[in-house]
């Protein structure tokens, strides 16, 4: 017997609230690239799913009094397009350009790639290094939460049954700012991420390095930020020598980091495929910088 499933498709963002608080399981769903996944698994079964992609209200990219703002059912491919984006947090841009296929990336939402808080989620561990916050509300209200706040140590999200994640912010870069981020996969375009650098540097007169942002994927349950590696940079100048320093201790860093997972048997792979991804990530930087 196939199971019927209620299916609501709110045109606002009260609606949408209303639905959630007044339903106790209710799915939601925006690009469905993950939800129509696991159910055809068997892995979840809803009895509501609820449709985020009639609330328009949801859906822009825009700047506002120095902040870029992102909707939650903008799409990868929008983000990756976005004019805006790349000028103001060109690490997003290239995060969201590297997401699964092209058909993936038409569907699927940067707001659920981050709920669904995979160790792998290239937008989350751009948004890391660009310290972004999230906006989650409901009808009881609205509560701001830094992306390094928002993931659980033990996996999962920070977020409350009736909430809903309307919105993804951060600062706007200044022209001094630099970010950048690569990936490593096993195949070309479908591949889910094995390795992810990301890195958004400050850079002043003389090449020097006032301030350094630097996340890596897939080596612990959320993207993780290796501060011990932002030390090697600020307050120094950023030079080709300090980068191999650096790429050394992007290294150490991801076989301490694993050591404290269930993956252990990747550490000798993983802290030898991290050098290269980083080395490209700290040297377009460089010459980013040195060509301003």
């Amino acid at each position: 017997m196939i199971k019927e499933i209620e299916f609501y498709a709110p045109a606002n963002k009260k609606e949408l609230f209303e639905i959630i608080h007044n339903n106790r399981d209710t799915h939601l769903i925006a690009g469905g690239t993950d939800l129509i996944i696991n159910i055809n698994k068997k892995k979840v079964s809803p009895d509501i799913i609820v449709n985020l992609k009639s609330v328009e209200e949801l859906n822009y990219i825009k700047e506002e009094g120095g902040i870029i703002k992102i909707g939650a059912t903008a799409t990868h491919s929008q983000i990756a397009d976005s004019l805006l984006v790349k000028e103001e947090g060109l690490a997003l841009a290239q995060a969201c350009k590297s997401v699964g296929s092209t058909q993936i990336r038409n569907l699927g939402t940067i707001g659920g790639n981050i709920v669904n808080a995979s160790p792998a989620a290239d937008s989350v561990a751009a948004l890391l290094a660009l310290d972004a916050s999230v906006l989650l509300e409901s009808l009881e209200g609205k509560r701001k939460v830094r992306i390094s706040d928002l993931h659980k140590h033990a996996g999962g999200i920070d977020l409350n049954k009736d909430e809903v994640l309307t919105e993804i912010s951060f600062k706007s870069n200044k022209k001094n700012i630099f970010s950048y981020f690569v990936k490593f996969g096993l195949r070309e375009a479908l591949a889910i991420v094995e390795l992810s650098v990301t890195a958004v540097m400050e850079i002043g007169e003389n090449n020097f390095c006032k301030d350094a942002k630097i996340s890596i994927g897939a080596i612990e349950r959320h993207p993780v930020r290796a501060r011990c590696v932002e030390k090697k940079f600020v307050g120094k100048q950023l030079s080709l020598e300090n980068i191999e320093d650096s790429i050394e201790k992007m290294s150490e860093f991801t076989a301490e980091t694993l050591f404290k997972t269930p993956f252990k048997d990747l550490i000798s792979y993983k802290k030898q495929c991290i050098k290269g991804v980083s080395r490209e990530v700290f040297e377009a930087i460089y010459y980013k910088a040195f060509q301003k």
